[in-house]
């Protein structure tokens, strides 16, 4: 098994690499391969104060867009950004329609439903008056914007959650939504994996395929992250796992203010390990010589190439692994296989 998995990895890397030189997808000089600059098109910053998003700005930036619960940016936010309004409840529709019409005209590409509806504290509209509400304002721009649905708790009560959003789902067929927008707040990487999982099965049902995770964290850091040092491990752990799931498209960590991600205006480590790519995706490679090895193989063989690490160049199956930064895996079942560079395991 080892030698024919080995030997398929082999074959289907030379055919990326010839696909890849006959497209002129490689850099003209990839005999030392650097560290990727590849920007997530997921990692979002959630903020109040404008001035604070360049706080996680890194370079390359990683940030691809940003959302203040709210319709307007107030302020400047880093080029590059894409700034994406939100209706956030049933009584903030004054001044809606001029705000999108100013969004759209600065390039802003999605529009975002109402914030929480499924909770007492927050936008607290039922699924039905949530849904009148969506097609009054928000479907109206689906020619110009894709749409996102309202962004529910992750509340486990009946008439809250998912459940909430399965209701308004099912009153709003014609509503033109592109994506389901949830919040998730927990202890465990596990418990966020298992509520994605019922969001996507939930979504999929709508043929929905789009899954924003738009506000998200540790339960124990809502008021204020104590345990800097145990938070960033967790946002590590969770930013490569969303970068890898393909169900998610679009995530946000709570959130980029004082008390949380920074610290006097400036990222902590918090806000660095959400600005960065984890040590497996981001090591600085020098050499064209490269063990592929697995976690569920007995071998592996060396295989040489001269570049590697394209994201999306095959397709997500197991026969034909993603290729992502510098590691291939195989999402379905949260195989990785890690590149190996320091040593051969024939």
């Amino acid at each position: 098994m080892a030698r024919t998995f080995a030997y398929f990895m082999n074959i289907l890397i030379i055919g990326v690499l010839v696909t890849s030189i006959a497209s002129g997808m490689l850099p003209t000089h990839p005999s030392t391969l650097q560290k990727r600059g590849i920007t997530s098109t997921k990692r979002g910053a959630a903020y109040n104060d404008a001035t604070l998003v360049s706080a996680l700005s890194s370079d390359p930036s990683i940030i691809s867009w940003a959302y203040n619960w709210g319709s307007t940016i107030d302020g400047d936010i880093p080029s590059g950004e894409e700034y994406v309004p939100m209706l956030w409840s049933s009584t903030d529709v004054d001044g809606w329609a001029a705000a999108v019409k100013t969004a759209l005209a600065d390039g802003s590409t999605y529009l975002m439903g109402f914030n929480e509806p499924d909770s007492p504290s927050q936008a607290d509209m039922s699924y039905s008056d949530a849904a009148t509400y969506y097609k009054q304002h928000i479907t109206i721009y689906s020619q110009h914007a894709r749409l996102v649905s309202p962004a529910v708790t992750s509340s486990t009560t009946t008439g809250e959650g998912l459940s909430w959003l399965s209701s308004f789902l099912s009153h709003c067929t014609d509503c033109k939504i592109s994506a389901v927008a949830i919040h998730w707040y927990g202890s465990t990487l596990a418990e966020l994996k298992s509520f994605v999982s019922e969001a996507s099965k939930m979504a999929s049902e709508f043929d929905i395929s789009e899954i924003w995770l738009t506000e998200f964290g540790l339960s124990n850091d809502e008021s204020g992250i104590t345990d800097l040092a145990g938070t960033a491990r967790f946002v590590e752990e969770a930013t490569t796992w969303l970068d890898m799931n393909d169900s998610i498209t679009r995530y946000a960590y709570f959130w980029c203010a004082d008390g949380w991600m920074l610290t006097n205006g400036v990222a902590n480590s918090v806000g660095n390990a959400y600005v960065s790519f984890s040590s497996s995706s981001s090591s600085t490679l020098s050499s064209s010589a490269w063990t592929l090895s697995s976690s569920h193989a007995a071998a592996s063989a060396t295989f040489n190439a001269s570049f590697f690490g394209h994201s999306g160049l095959c397709s997500q199956r197991f026969i034909a692994p993603f290729i992502y930064t510098n590691t291939i895996y195989e999402p379905s079942n949260d195989d990785l296989f890690a590149l190996d560079f320091s040593s051969s395991h024939l």
